[in-house]
């Protein structure tokens, strides 16, 4: 018996959002609380700098400052970078901005389960 194609990701999402969270109780349980979030904001900024910089290449599309590119495809890959967990995101362009809305977000709900959106939410 083999796993079809959408089996796959739906695996590769879960497993994203399983090892983030054991991560964080890892450093939870060894930091505290407030070193864990810290380290969790640090490597997530990150994240957000590595992420473009990959979907860049897959596109073409150079990130230098030389040649930042303009709202619509900041919108592209704002999208496209929530969809790989499985976040659901859209934006609206505005002339000089885009308003974004959070659909559906697997990690707030997992921090939703474990009764932890007050205490992450103090600090964003």
């Amino acid at each position: 018996m083999e796993i079809n194609r959408e089996e796959l990701d739906e695996l590769r999402l879960k497993a994203i959002t399983a090892f983030d969270g054991l991560w964080f109780l890892a450093a939870e349980r060894r930091l505290g609380f407030e070193k864990a979030i810290e380290l969790d904001l640090e490597v997530w900024k990150e994240y957000g700098l590595v992420m473009p910089n990959r979907l860049g290449k897959i596109l073409g599309i150079g990130l230098g400052h030389e040649g930042l590119p303009g709202l619509t495809m900041v919108n592209i890959f704002i999208e496209t970078i929530c969809r790989i967990d499985g976040t659901r995101c859209s934006g609206k362009l505005g002339d000089d901005n885009i308003i974004f809305t959070i659909d559906d977000c697997s990690w707030w709900e997992n921090m939703s389960r474990s009764g932890r959106e007050k205490s992450s939410r103090a600090r964003t």
